[in-house]
């Protein structure tokens, strides 16, 4: 399958139906804008691509039918550090107790949704501050009125599972003040989440105020 890139969009879902009554959900978080689905191979069957921002899901896209042919071997994931096979797929972020932060099993990508969504005690971020450094967040401000960093999404640029290594691609969900003039997110990595030290990636400026 594949369709057309939406604007502002952070992943897409896939809905199947053998019938085009009952329709399944099949995949969810998809980076790219295709889908291989090796459970309908030989089978005529029909589709919704449904975009999905940091506001949830959008309207889905017109059915339309398909009939699934070619090879459908499912791609081999790269092993974890430990030589366990890797989960794949996108991954959901959950907190890490140990680390402080919201952390991803192996996968090709990893999006932390709302557990990032504000700081401090405003928003509904849970386990604030969510910082490797013990860096602790502003106080001042209001909840989307004042900065905050909402959500990190990364993914895999090969599309296989992300190791060390790996080149990825990271968007950042952040609410900037007034017009954005004054704002900029900045990106670092680091090469040991257990005691980091961290390198500047580069930083983006706001273009305008609110969501970003």
């Amino acid at each position: 399958l594949s369709w057309n890139s939406g604007s502002n969009v952070r992943g897409y879902s896939v809905d199947r139906s053998f019938d085009d009554v009952t329709y399944t959900r099949i995949a969810e978080h998809l980076i790219g804008t295709s889908f291989l689905d090796s459970d309908a191979r030989g089978k005529s069957a029909f589709y919704r691509i449904i975009a999905v921002n940091g506001e949830g899901e959008g309207v889905s896209d017109s059915v339309y039918s398909k009939f699934v042919t070619g090879d459908t071997t499912p791609p081999t994931h790269a092993p974890t550090p430990d030589g366990t096979p890797g989960n794949g797929g996108p991954q959901t972020a959950t907190y890490n107790k140990e680390l402080g932060v919201p952390s991803c099993a192996i996968g090709v990508s990893c999006d932390t949704l709302l557990l990032l969504d504000g700081r401090h005690k405003l928003g509904p971020e849970p386990n604030q501050p969510n910082t490797l450094d013990n860096c602790s967040d502003g106080t001042g401000g209001n909840y989307h009125s004042d900065e905050s960093l909402d959500a990190i999404f990364i993914s895999s640029d090969s599309g296989e599972d992300i190791t060390e290594g790996s080149t990825v691609t990271v968007k950042a969900d952040a609410w900037c003040w007034d017009n954005g003039r004054y704002d900029f997110i900045y990106f670092f990595h680091a090469s040991d989440a257990t005691d980091p030290d961290w390198n500047l990636t580069g930083r983006i400026q706001c273009t305008g105020g609110g969501k970003q």
